[in-house]
């Protein structure tokens, strides 16, 4: 690390420079802010100590120029022989990262150097991120910077969302989510079917185009033990029950900050639980379980449902009041067959995204009788089954074009028919597979049963080819991947 020393004192400045080099870091000294200044302007520091009081030039007015050098990557630790608590602040309020008190001890130095290079390095990465972010909206972005185009280039550099909106409905949506956004203390319903993209709708209400960084914690409501709800959302105190840990523990609702708390399947909750957390969206305050101390709730409350609320309000499986409470900000997204003008721009988002994850370089897209076929199926699982469909025959087929019978394992009167449990798919002469309610990886179960053809065909990969019905090329590229 290349290091600025700045002290008045030749002892100090002799002594701290010579530790500072017997770890490896490379130390250039100054005998005042002055001289300190023009070295700065000169070379590239990552880190300045800098006493507070000395001539001409004082620790803190060269922190402030330090400061507006806004290209600059750089941390500032001030020592002082003369710290108080009031200049300890003052150095914080300054911009400084941290201080040390004279006379300065070895391993807080060293401690503090370890620190500020985790600190650097945290900040190099979201400069190359954020510049990374720029370059694709300088690149994207029409000369009228459309709504509509900052929304993509801003969910697909800075939080890794990728949105595509090929229709007039999607782009209603957003732009209404845009307004949510810009009220954050206005709670938020999204219903939607499965697979429509209520998370990534959420992820927009938070994050805007605009990318703020507070928190954006999501929780799964079916997937909590209802006896543990209350604590995973409140958070409870050390032995506040029969079970809990030794040590306190901060809920959803304190982690959350002043950021947004997504409630996925909310029509889950226990109906206890939905008593409490109206209390806290109307009087912003609660308590964890088994405190005494009132903690206040700053978080925006997003929740999403795949069932209608108002139906489960009216069969009093959902307390009504909270649903009206919730019901300030109201999304709807449509299902993909309500929106078929999408799914062939969608088909090649998915299939341009598939191809080069596994390499499939043949693949030039699909027949137009494929696409037909694709406008023209119900897709219950919406965007999701489209995307995991779009990847399958990917994975499997090498083209140049893929065509229906490449995709007829979506028709609904094919060997994967439903049966009427609802998750059993007939595959035939008798045998039958259960798809869980929580889904599956996709990706890892393909791995999976390449793994077991292998080992059934003794590691012949024409064998396994057979097994699978799929060419030996595909088998030997799905190996690579995972030697990988």
């Amino acid at each position: 690390m290349n290091i600025l020393l700045i002290d008045d004192e030749d002892a100090i400045r002799q002594s701290l420079s010579i530790f500072l080099n017997e770890l490896g870091h490379d130390v250039k000294c100054a005998k005042d802010g002055r001289e300190g200044l023009e070295l700065f302007n000169k070379e590239n520091f990552q880190l300045v100590f800098t006493d507070i009081r000395m001539p001409h030039m004082d620790g803190f007015e060269f922190l402030r120029h330090i400061k507006q050098e806004k290209n600059s990557i750089v941390d500032v630790v001030l020592i002082t022989g003369h710290g108080n608590t009031d200049s300890a602040i003052k150095a914080l309020r300054e911009g400084a990262y941290d201080y040390l008190q004279k006379p300065v001890n070895i391993d807080e130095l060293e401690l503090i150097i370890d620190r500020v290079s985790e600190h650097l390095s945290l900040k190099i990465t979201n400069e190359e991120l954020t510049n990374r972010f720029e370059e694709s909206v300088r690149e994207r972005v029409s000369e009228t910077e459309s709504q509509l185009e900052n929304v993509r280039a801003a969910f697909r550099e800075n939080v890794g969302l990728k949105i595509s909106i090929h229709s007039k409905k999607l782009a209603d949506l957003f732009t209404l989510a845009e307004k949510f956004h810009k009220s954050p203390s206005v709670p938020v319903l999204i219903e939607g079917e499965t697979g429509t993209g209520k998370e990534l709708l959420a992820r927009f209400i938070h994050y805007g185009p605009d990318m703020v960084a507070q928190p954006f914690i999501a929780i799964n409501c079916a997937a909590i033990p209802h006896d543990l709800f209350e604590s995973e959302l409140f958070g409870h105190e050390a032995g506040a029950f029969t079970g809990a840990s030794s040590t306190s523990k901060k809920g959803q609702l304190e982690i959350a900050g002043e950021g947004s708390l997504l409630l996925d399947e909310i029509g889950e909750m226990p109906i206890s639980t939905q008593v409490k957390l109206l209390r806290v969206l109307e009087d912003r305050e609660y308590y964890r379980v088994g405190g005494v101390k009132r903690l206040t709730f700053k978080a925006r409350i997003i929740a999403s449902t795949n069932k209608s609320l108002q139906e489960e309000s009216e069969k009093s499986t959902f307390r009504s009041d909270l649903y009206h409470r919730l019901n300030v900000g109201y999304l709807r997204i449509p299902p993909l067959r309500e929106r078929k003008e999408e799914i062939v721009p969608l088909m090649y988002d998915f299939f341009t995204k598939a191809c080069v994850r596994h390499g499939k370089r043949t693949l030039q897209g699909f027949t137009p009788e494929a696409e037909r076929f694709m406008e023209n199926q119900p897709l219950p699982g919406n965007v999701r089954q489209l995307q995991n469909a779009i990847e399958r025959v990917v994975l499997l087929y090498d083209g140049p074009f893929i065509d229906v019978d490449h995709l007829s394992f979506l028709e609904s009167n094919t060997t994967t028919e439903l049966s009427p449990s609802g998750n059993k798919i007939d595959l035939g002469n008798g045998k039958y597979c259960v798809l869980p309610q929580e889904g599956i990886d996709l990706d890892e179960l393909i791995t999976q049963l390449v793994q077991e053809a292998m080992r059934m065909s003794d590691g012949n990969k024409t064998l396994a080819a057979k097994l699978l019905n799929i060419s030996p090329r595909t088998i030997s590229r799905r190996l690579d991947k995972q030697q990988l």
